[in-house]
């Protein structure tokens, strides 16, 4: 599901650590870390959104003033619209299937906000004929699905000499990955989240709760039964050396299982977007700032649970943004999360008994990208590619790997038994990306 640490596909291939200054000659290699984490008391929740607030301006300001033209590619969420709370970009730039929900509100943010604002209607077709250059660009290591900018060079250079995306931002301040769970009210899902409790070994059970794509899958789907038990235990270990290494600098069990997420970002799947969009133009990440990440570590995770410290910091910095609807909930952006579960409750119920059309959470139609199963329809590259799993050399040497548990994968997709979309990109991926290496 992603790679953590220095850990390639290769034994004897390692990554360079991050943060890290190297100097290396014929004689000896010398590392210099520029950045590591230093955990300290947490800090209070005022001091955490106005600290927020001052640091995404100074993060965005040096992108913006090294290029005349820097433009944000803008969603109907928090992340990108933290960067246009503190920012002048040259252009918001949203990219959807269709002038969506997720468009309408982008739109709107724009206005608010008062920067020209640019719609792109996304393409279907983005992989044929280039499928092995992408999948070598961004290193085997991510799934095609966040890789669909490559096509976008002509309509995005008209534009920009430069693009900002506010990935990541949700990770930091948003808890994306903090171990928790939806309150529920009579049984369902409420929009308010509450932290689980980490029972047992931390290992274990990050193994099995941390929300990746593909949670649906373990070992046993694509593995030889016979290695299994192995695997998972050389896994195992390596999770439980991380809980153990970010125990050394805190105590705070939330704050070691968020440490696993800077180990590094950009292994991170949603990493493939920077890639792609960097194959023509360059791509700039506020969020990898070392005060924004010294700050994501000092802040307690019940501040980041429901984003409350991330949205009172946009809130700070321009309110006329929060007062537009969030497009992960279609209620206002600035609305805690129990007034949002009492207003799409209320919105359900009134849609029933009245009939009316209101605004509910939006459908995968609704937001910005193509689902996995859309993209394996639209591109017969990948279609075919997906096909010729069954018989792939790479897979039959990788004596792990059971190709008739791949075979049975294919047949329920294409049978529309079953979506596997996600895996099977995974796995097209990695199999490309060994047959390039190793032709």
């Amino acid at each position: 599901r992603r790679l953590y640490g220095s850990k390639t596909f290769f034994n004897n291939i390692s990554l360079l650590k991050p943060a890290s200054i190297y100097q290396i000659n014929r004689n000896f290699t010398s590392k210099v870390n520029f950045w590591i984490p230093r955990y300290d008391n947490f800090i209070s929740f005022d001091e955490a959104y106005i600290t927020l607030a001052e640091n995404l301006v100074k993060s965005t300001s040096r992108f913006i003033n090294e290029y005349d033209s820097s433009s944000l590619l803008l969603s109907g969420g928090l992340d990108s619209r933290a960067l246009l709370s503190a920012s002048k970009p040259k252009f918001c730039i949203t990219v959807c299937p269709s002038k969506n929900n997720e468009a309408d509100i982008a739109e709107i943010l724009a206005k608010k906000a008062d920067v020209p604002f640019k719609f792109i209607l996304s393409k279907d077709k983005v992989f044929d004929n280039i499928l092995d250059q992408i999948v070598c660009e961004t290193d085997g290591e991510y799934s095609l699905v966040n890789t669909s900018f490559y096509r976008y060079k002509d309509e995005f250079q008209k534009l920009s000499k430069q693009f900002m995306l506010g990935l990541f931002l949700d990770v930091l301040f948003g808890g994306l990955y903090l171990p928790k769970s939806k309150l529920k009210l009579y049984g369902v899902d409420t929009t308010v989240n509450i932290l689980d409790k980490i029972k047992d070994n931390p290992a274990d059970y990050f193994i099995n709760n941390v929300k990746y794509r593909m949670k649906n899958y373990n070992m046993n789907t694509i593995i030889k039964s016979e290695y299994v038990s192995s695997l998972y235990s050389v896994m195992h270990d390596e999770i439980k050396e991380h809980f153990l290494v970010a125990a050394e600098g805190t105590n705070n069990i939330y704050s070691q299982w968020e440490s696993l997420h800077l180990s590094p970002m950009s292994r991170h799947y949603s990493y493939a977007m920077v890639k792609s969009i960097e194959s023509f133009s360059p791509c700039a990440i506020p969020a990898f700032d070392n005060n924004l990440l010294n700050l994501s570590i000092k802040m307690h995770p019940k501040h980041k649970l429901n984003s409350s410290v991330y949205k009172k910091a946009i809130k700070y910095l321009n309110p006329k943004l929060m007062d537009v609807l969030n497009a992960n909930s279609n209620t206002r952006a600035d609305h805690n999360e129990y007034i949002s579960t009492l207003l799409i409750f209320s919105k359900k119920i009134f849609r029933k008994m009245f009939k009316i059309d209101l605004k509910l959470p939006p459908r995968g139609s609704d937001r910005s990208w193509l689902s996995p199963s859309k993209l394996i329809e639209k591109n017969f590259s990948i279609r075919q590619e997906i096909l010729d799993l069954k018989n792939s050399n790479i897979f039959d040497d990788l004596d792990i790997i059971d190709n008739m548990k791949i075979k049975d994968l294919i047949y329920e997709h294409f049978n529309n038994q079953k979506d596997h979309s996600i895996l099977l990109l995974h796995l097209l991926t990695i199999n490309i990306f060994f047959r390039n290496i190793f032709k």
